[in-house]
């Protein structure tokens, strides 16, 4: 679902194989089980558990600021949930998955300047 990122993302996988595909499998299971219905406390508690995962994961994949990468994709998950009520999690998912493709190209390009 999560392959197929821009040529500076890909880079940034070859010189990483093993964590930036360990990271698209986490994103993959986290776009899907965030779309799951489920009891409110057990979302929660998986939430903060992916979300520390996936600030590690990003980190190891050499993706730039990993918390502000991993703040990116929940608030993109979190307006999915919301999407996939009236739509559908199937309608939600690829257009996801795409958006996601998007902020790890963002994140996997030359660091941002400071100033």
């Amino acid at each position: 679902m999560l392959q197929g990122t821009t040529a500076t993302a890909t880079d940034a996988a070859a010189a990483r194989p093993g964590a930036f595909a360990q990271l698209l499998a986490v994103l993959e299971q986290m776009v899907r089980s965030r779309l799951a219905p489920e009891a409110q406390q057990e979302r929660r508690v998986a939430e903060e558990f992916g979300r520390t995962r996936l600030v590690r994961l990003s980190a190891e994949a050499g993706l730039s600021e990993p918390e502000t990468f991993a703040d990116e994709v929940d608030l993109l998950l979190a307006g999915g949930r919301v999407v996939a009520r009236s739509a559908g999690a199937e309608a939600v998912v690829a257009r996801l998955a795409s958006m996601v493709r998007t902020i790890i190209a963002l994140h996997a390009g030359p660091a941002p300047l400071a100033g």
